[in-house]
């Protein structure tokens, strides 16, 4: 009996990738230009090279990590990394722009990050699937960590419920964010092990009318879900537990191809949302204030308010960079940082974002289309809705559309836990071998 390993990684020689250089020059153009201008309204100077350092290096560590590609994944799609560095220059700029003395700390995680990256794409085999193998380690590995979130972390204010951070010496980091990988990973494994059970309903209930998949294929999914979502309600946190609840119907729905599991899902979130804003005061009044911010303008609901006002004056093309009054947001570096562009970069710089996001979606579900087996598909379709959700999530929160959350808008946002854990979601998706050896450069 064979037994599955993981290759060795190993260095080939470089296969440039000219389509993924070219477009590189849009977020290096993108932030050196942004620099020079933020600057000159500023400081009133002419921009220095010291000024445009940010910039530079950026540029410089997307450079790198092109040629990490052309080394160890040639065939890798070579839209995604230049479609981040896009995102990774506005965000870069805008935590200049909005929270300067936080800003070198952020251009560290930016390079911890891309040395991340590059080390997964060198270092990391080629074949996953030695991933697939221990679906319940990733899933115990994130639970640990949600746990020592709970026991150990720390919030802005200290400990306490909500805390999301836990302190290693001078250094911070929030656990969840690296969760969401993990449960991904989880997911994917346990997935493609009982998809055919999941597809093969074997009781029936309700004289018929509603089929059940085997006990054993879906028991261990749900404890290991509801063990999370306990975990994150304990946190009074649930942006995170929406998110992975809807990466969760995402993955079930591509696995299984049933819509009704998708819909019970939906409907038993619909239930149990219901049934926490009315046993938890904190999240009513995050409801409460969702529906009529303008009532508390001067209290609770003066982040939303001024969140929308800031949008509001935007206008079309936006007051222009380091014209705004976004300061004025509390927190608007992490929470708020798409309405401080909506405001200075206008509609069109908004819609800019999200267009991004949307190439960062199609590229995502391609590579889904075109993995090579099953597990490669499920990962590629987990690794990409948890960008595209959480997008939605923090974007629905800045627009009044939903309550906000603990999440933060991925490449954009102020944050180094969050910036360090999307790098490395990146280079696992670029690293799924596709079917074939399509998908060039």
């Amino acid at each position: 009996m064979t037994t599955l390993s993981a290759p060795r990684s190993t260095l080939h020689a470089p296969r440039p990738r000219w389509r993924e250089l070219g477009l590189l020059l849009f977020p290096a153009l993108l932030a050196l230009g942004s620099f020079a201008l933020l600057t000159m309204v500023l400081q009133e100077r002419t921009p220095t090279l010291a000024d445009l350092r940010p910039a530079l290096v950026l540029s410089g560590g997307l450079l790198v990590a092109s040629l990490a590609l052309a080394w160890q994944a040639p065939t890798a799609d070579p839209y995604l990394l230049p479609t981040v560095g896009c995102l990774q220059a506005l965000g870069l700029v805008m935590t200049y722009r909005l929270a300067p003395g936080l800003a070198g700390r952020q251009l560290n995680w930016l390079l911890l990050g891309l040395a991340a990256f590059v080390a997964a794409i060198l270092l990391m085999p080629r074949d996953l699937r030695w991933l697939q193998r221990y679906p319940y380690v990733w899933g115990a590995l994130g639970l640990g960590l949600l746990a020592v979130t709970l026991i150990a972390g720390r919030a802005d204010g200290g400990a306490g419920p909500s805390a999301s951070s836990v302190s290693l010496g001078p250094l911070s980091f929030q656990p969840p964010e690296l969760v969401r990988i993990l449960l991904v990973v989880f997911l994917a494994g346990f997935l493609e092990r009982w998809r055919e059970q999941l597809m093969t309903p074997s009781y029936r209930i309700a004289w018929g009318a509603l089929s059940l998949p085997q006990p054993q294929a879906i028991g261990g999914m749900l404890i290991m879900w509801g063990l999370s979502m306990a975990f994150f309600i304990l946190q009074r946190d649930l942006g995170p537990a929406l998110l992975f609840y809807g990466v969760f119907l995402v993955m079930l729905y591509v696995a299984t191809g049933r819509a009704r599991y998708v819909i019970v899902g939906l409907l038993l979130f619909i239930a149990s949302t219901f049934l926490v804003v009315q046993l938890f005061s904190y999240v009513r009044t995050r409801f409460d204030i969702l529906l009529d911010p303008w009532s508390v303008a001067d209290a609770a609901g003066f982040q939303i308010v001024q969140g929308l006002i800031a949008v509001a004056s935007g206008g079309l093309v936006g007051e222009g960079l380091g014209y705004g009054y976004a300061n004025y947001i509390p927190a608007v570096h992490t929470d708020y940082i798409f309405n401080a562009i909506a405001e200075e970069w206008g509609l069109l710089g908004a819609f800019a974002v999200l267009a991004l996001f949307a190439v960062f979606a199609a590229r995502g579900y391609h590579i889904a289309m075109t993995a090579r087996d099953e597990f490669g598909q499920l990962l590629a379709v987990g690794l990409t809705s948890v960008v595209v959700l959480q997008t939605l999530i923090i974007i629905g929160g800045n627009l009044k559309l939903i309550p906000l959350t603990g999440v933060t808008l991925s490449f954009v946002s102020y944050g180094g836990s969050s910036l360090l854990t999307s790098y490395m979601l990146l280079a696992l998706l670029l690293k799924i071998p596709a079917r074939g050896a399509g998908g060039g450069a």
